[in-house]
Order: C-alpha cells, then structure tokens, then sequence
C-alpha cells in the first residue's frame, strides 16, 4: 500500500475509533491426536501422541469428548508424545490405547468496530437471512486476517458464521458479513 493510503487507512481508524465497540473474532480449530495409553473410567488426565501439524499441547479450555471435558493447564508436548494433560469432568467411559481423541481449540480474539443487522425488508441480495449481520471492523484492531468460516460475536452476544470478508479502499476497516 502507498504512503498515502497508509496515512489515509490510520486518519479513518482514529476518526472512527470513538464510535467502535468491542466485538470478538472467533477461530475453532480440530485436532485428533491419538490416546497414546488406556485413560481408564474415572480418570482425570489423558497422553496423547500422534499429534498432528500445528498441535504441540493442550491449552486451558480446550476440549474433546463432545465439548465435556475441558483440559485444566497447559501441556507441552515432549518428543511427540503430550503426557498426562489434566481435564475435568472425570471420565465416565474408557478410552482406549491409540483411540483418536478430538480436541476443540476456541481462541477469541478482542478486536474494535460497530455491527448492524440487515433488515432483509429491504437488502434483496440472494442468501440475506434474518439474523444476519454486517461487522465494520478496524482493520488495526485485529491483528489476524479474518476468514471465512471464523466467527464474529457482537454486542448481542450472538456468534455468526463468517461468509463474505472485504475491506473499505484504504484498508482501514474490514467488512464482515456473517449470518447465523
């Protein structure tokens, strides 16, 4: 981007600032590493190996077992094997010895703009639902390129499925349309 644009993208996102409110990027990860011992009924911790690429550890809140068990402290892998990663609620069933054992990764980002719900009175476009909404987001606010897919909660507390991400000319802001 030119100068120009440069200048021009930071005098539209300090212009626009006071009338930003907080909104939350929302990225949802899998990863199946496998159990790499029994974790018998009743237990609290799990080993697993067979990790997959970008999955080197458990962090606090990560999931598995149908969103149930929440893993408690982070756990860093050591040669390729996660050993003894505490969660709560104990197990109520077994798993067994190189079972896979999905893990739900949900990271929020903080990040600064305003959001509107379209009214579907009056936006003809193919695919407007009614709860869908528009997110303004200040391009300098966040610090990850949105995707398609991620997840945008606002005001209301609703997360809505990112559909269609754009920019203003300048880049000073993102345009989110997200529904759900």
């Amino acid at each position: 981007m030119s100068d120009f644009l440069d200048d021009l993208a930071a005098d539209v996102q300090d212009a626009l600032a006071d009338m930003a409110g907080p909104l939350v990027y929302r990225t949802v990860t899998s990863y199946s590493p496998k159990a790499s011992a029994t974790a018998a009924i009743g237990a609290t911790t799990i080993s697993l190996n067979t990790l997959p690429a970008g999955f080197d550890r458990t962090l606090p809140g990560d999931t598995f077992s149908s969103g149930s068990r929440t893993f408690s402290v982070e756990t860093v892998a050591s040669a390729g094997t996660i050993t003894a990663a505490p969660f709560s609620p104990a197990l109520a069933v077994a798993i067994s010895s190189g079972a896979a054992v999905p893990i739900v990764r949900t990271v929020d980002t903080s990040c600064q703009g305003w959001m509107e719900l379209l009214d579907t009175s009056t936006v003809l476009a193919p695919g407007v639902q009614i709860k869908d909404a528009k997110y303004s987001v200040l391009a300098n606010s966040l610090a990850v390129v949105p995707a398609i897919g991620a997840r945008m909660v606002g005001p209301d507390g609703v997360a809505r499925t990112i559909r269609n991400i754009g920019q203003d000319p300048a880049q000073a802001f993102w345009i989110v349309l997200a529904n759900g």
